[in-house]
């Protein structure tokens, strides 16, 4: 998404849309991991408490590499710009990390001890926050680069915040 040409005014319909889709599943990923993950790890015999401290230490990891995050990606200059990159690389671990995360013990694999669910739970959960940051923080670094024209900036979070929001309710 280059920024608008001089003389240009807002953005086409399709740069909304092209540049929104991914918001309608970010946040609903988060809130579902949230909301029903670490019951679903409790109920297949996970220990609560090393779930609660893969959480936090999950928590502790984001404070750390989200600045890192925005720092690599200022930093970076590439003939796809500064952020492309780091969401084309990211979004298989992004994906992956989440679909495994979901399936304890793996596709056709048996239950797992109360360790085992906890140890698979703490590194898919810590690989997905890693993920999370290496896309979700240049994504959103790039809405402000996609369009100079203030208007068309605003519309083009707005629209964001109800694709954020309409996911979410999906």
């Amino acid at each position: 998404f280059p920024n608008t040409r001089p003389g240009q005014v807002g953005l086409s319909c399709g740069k909304y849309w092209s540049y929104c889709a991914p918001s309608f599943s970010t946040v609903p990923l988060t809130v579902l991991i949230s909301a029903f993950v670490m019951a679903f790890y409790e109920k297949i015999g996970a220990d609560l408490s090393a779930l609660a401290f893969f959480v936090a230490l999950g928590g502790g990891l984001e404070v750390v590499m989200d600045p890192a995050m925005s720092y690599m990606t200022d930093s970076c200059h590439t003939s796809m710009g500064r952020r492309r990159p780091f969401l084309i690389i990211g979004c298989v671990p992004y994906a992956l990390s989440f679909l495994l995360l979901l399936t304890p013990g793996g596709p056709g694999i048996g239950t797992l001890s109360p360790t085992a669910a906890s140890a698979w739970f703490g590194g898919f959960y810590m690989l997905f926050k890693c993920a999370n940051s290496f896309t979700n923080i240049p994504y959103d670094a790039l809405a402000p680069e996609v369009t100079d024209h203030p208007p068309s900036r605003s519309k083009l979070f707005f629209f964001c915040t109800i694709f954020d929001g309409l996911g979410s309710l999906c």
